[in-house]
């Protein structure tokens, strides 16, 4: 955990700003850490290159209902699907790989996480250039909760992945084999997914 708090310092701290520094110099971390799921991107090193947490609303609440509840301006598109969601926030990936094969990795990751506990929709609270990555890269359609300033608060019908996911396990299959076979993966996987790799971050 302490690489993922290291991460989020500098990404939602010192480079976004979005957050106030407090607690451990150099980590960020709040109350919700202890019951999310803490999904992670590893490099070659075991260094945390990639990084979001999420969770389902009975294990904790939903930040949406708390912190965020300003932007909580439509609870009926959420009152019948309660048990079937999962929020994800700090969503961080390192600057020097932001554009490469880490963000759809890190997106498989949740996916088959959100697969496994039966989650149907992601809510999450974004700003734009959020919103612009995942129509740029995915084609993803989301469904506004409530707007505020600069932040959005979304809900996110996870199936719109179903078809990454199929690439993904095809990728990683292909991937085994030309490493075994000494073929550059990462040439290839630039020449495969050109065009679809943008900044982002969540809250």
């Amino acid at each position: 955990m302490s690489q993922a708090a290291a991460l989020r310092f500098r990404i939602f701290i010192k480079e976004l700003r979005w957050l106030d520094a407090s607690g451990r110099p150099g980590h960020e971390l709040d109350l919700y850490d202890k019951k999310a799921t803490h999904i992670a991107i590893l490099d070659e090193t075991g260094k945390i290159i990639a990084y979001v947490r999420m969770w389902r609303r009975e294990t904790q609440g939903f930040m949406l209902e708390k912190e965020f509840r300003a932007l909580r301006q439509k609870p009926e598109l959420l009152a019948d699907i309660q048990t079937e969601i999962a929020e994800l926030s700090r969503l961080a990936i390192e600057p020097a790989f932001q554009g490469s094969m880490v963000f759809f990795e890190l997106y498989y990751a949740m996916y088959r996480w959100s697969c496994q506990n039966r989650v149907r929709y992601w809510i999450c609270v974004v700003n734009r250039i959020f919103l612009r990555s995942l129509y740029s890269v995915f084609k993803l359609h989301y469904t506004v909760i409530g707007k505020r300033d600069e932040t959005t608060a979304v809900l996110i019908p996870i199936r719109q992945f179903r078809w990454w996911a199929v690439l993904m396990r095809i990728w990683h299959r292909f991937r085994a084999i030309a490493s075994f076979l000494h073929l550059p993966t990462k040439s290839i996987a630039r020449l495969i997914f050109r065009g679809h790799f943008r900044e982002r971050s969540v809250e």
